[in-house]
């Protein structure tokens, strides 16, 4: 890789790397995420430094290599040196090295993980603000194009989650997740669409959130056995689940 060499002097007969987001942003619970980007090297592949921008509202709070676990086919390659640095979150950077000619260069995929810490706006987006390449024969800059600059975050939605037991007969508990503080209404309707309890109406925050419904209606009578809704609403999103109660 070269240290101090302007671009002007890139080498044009080296074919470019190609830098790009990989599929949208993965949430594995509100707050909480990754994103992917993948380098596709170009001929004499060197190396290349990527920097990322993390939407206003995110902090990037770890890099990492894709080590299978997300693609079963992409396990590192180990003539790859990875060299991270979250930086301060809101810019954060990694590099990748080839340490060896004796190998045919593969994509290479770094896995971001951020969280959020406040509200994302409609068009918050990760950003690949900065590519250098590398050649390997030349030591000399090599052109990194960046094919897909920006991706969109698309914040989790609200949603319910089946509820446990189901049947149940004496207690059920029905579980939510919310990716920010909402007003959240959970009801529980007859198979006639009759209101028979109000387990939720009030804001609630960010996170992993549990109801209990005890088989029991608005005014403390055991309910009979049969198939009941419970209706999730926040608002911008709403759902329902079907729970059956059996004597």
């Amino acid at each position: 890789m070269p240290v101090n060499c302007p671009v002007a002097c890139a080498d044009p007969g080296v074919a470019p790397t190609r830098i790009r987001f990989l599929g949208a942003p993965e949430w594995w619970k509100p707050g909480y995420g990754r994103v992917e980007v993948e380098i596709d090297p170009g001929s004499d592949f060197g190396g290349a430094a990527v920097e990322v921008e993390a939407p206003r509202g995110a902090s990037i709070y770890g890099i990492d290599k894709d080590d299978g676990t997300v693609d079963p086919g992409m396990t590192p390659n180990p003539y790859y040196l990875f060299l991270p640095d979250v930086g301060d979150g809101e810019r954060s950077r990694f590099l990748i090295v080839r340490r060896s000619r004796d190998f045919e260069p593969q994509p290479f995929r770094a896995r971001l993980f951020f969280q959020t810490t406040d509200a994302l706006g409609r068009d918050a987006a990760f950003r690949i603000v900065g590519a250098e390449g590398g050649s390997w024969s030349q030591a000399l800059p090599a052109a990194a194009e960046i094919t897909q600059a920006t991706m969109p975050v698309g914040a989790p939605a609200p949603r319910v989650l089946p509820a446990r037991p189901n049947p149940f007969s004496d207690a059920t508990d029905i579980a939510f997740e919310l990716p920010a503080s909402r007003h959240v209404t959970l009801r529980v309707y007859s198979a006639t669409g009759r209101l028979v309890r109000t387990l939720v109406d009030a804001t609630v925050p960010l996170g992993l959130h549990r109801a209990a419904w005890n088989g029991r209606d608005e005014s403390g009578r055991v309910v009979a056995s049969g198939i009941y809704f419970v209706k999730f609403s926040t608002g911008d999103a709403e759902s329902t689940i079907r729970i059956m109660r059996l004597k």
